[in-house]
């Protein structure tokens, strides 16, 4: 499909069928995140793949750990001017429906990357642990977007999950992952049940400045 209609298309999908989805897909649309830049083009990522149903169990099992933070955080929160309290319960109850079906989406993506060390000689410790973070995900976002959009061109839907980083250690222990790797995401992946339709945000003129901060920008 076109770029820019997958992009315009390309939401957020947590309602996932469990059909199969057929290996040649999945790899295609990894082909398509590893062309995406990376630090000093080391393209230190790793993609794992989850199929297997007693580790996609275990993934979810942790993912749902974090259950309550998910209801709290959409019950208590003040709603931005552009999301109304009907938009807010839908996604809740769209990300509670992932927490408990999450271990029934075909695959389950967990993009990682291995982490450089960095010292800039003038930067303090603190700033250059916050620098290395930045370019961490300067070298793998770029990858999952790819895979995103590579996702939406093949009719299959999936949503950049993070609430499995709150418990790395776990994630780590079912996954084998070495120390010097880190995941960035968990992405369940396949046909979703809802059907895609155009991504509706904020106009350019609410969120872009011209030269300066605050000064609008002109479309």
């Amino acid at each position: 499909m076109e770029l820019l209609d997958a992009i315009y298309t390309a939401r957020t999908m947590r309602m996932i069928k469990p059909d199969p989805v057929p290996r040649e897909l999945i790899n295609r649309v990894l082909d398509a995140a590893i062309r995406a830049g990376s630090a000093y083009n080391n393209q230190h990522w790793t993609f794992m793949v989850i199929t297997d149903p007693a580790q996609k169990k275990a993934l979810a099992d942790i993912y749902r750990q974090g259950a309550e933070h998910v209801h709290a955080g959409y019950a208590k929160r003040v709603l931005p001017a552009h999301v109304s309290a009907a938009e807010n319960q839908k996604d809740l109850d769209s990300a509670m429906y992932l927490i408990e079906h999450y271990h029934e989406a075909p695959a389950i993506v967990v993009p990682c990357l291995k982490i450089l060390p960095i010292k800039v000689p003038w930067l303090t410790p603190e700033q250059n642990t916050l620098f290395a973070m930045r370019l961490a995900g300067a070298s793998i976002y770029p990858a999952i977007q790819n895979l995103i959009l590579a996702a939406r061109s093949f009719g299959l839907g999936t949503v950049l999950t993070t609430l499995h980083l709150c418990y790395e250690d776990q994630i780590r222990s079912v996954l084998g992952m070495p120390d010097d790797q880190m995941s960035f995401a968990m992405m369940p992946i396949g046909y979703p049940v809802e059907e895609f339709r155009r991504v509706t945000r904020k106009p350019v003129s609410k969120v872009a400045f011209h030269d300066r901060w605050g000064q609008p920008w002109r479309s």
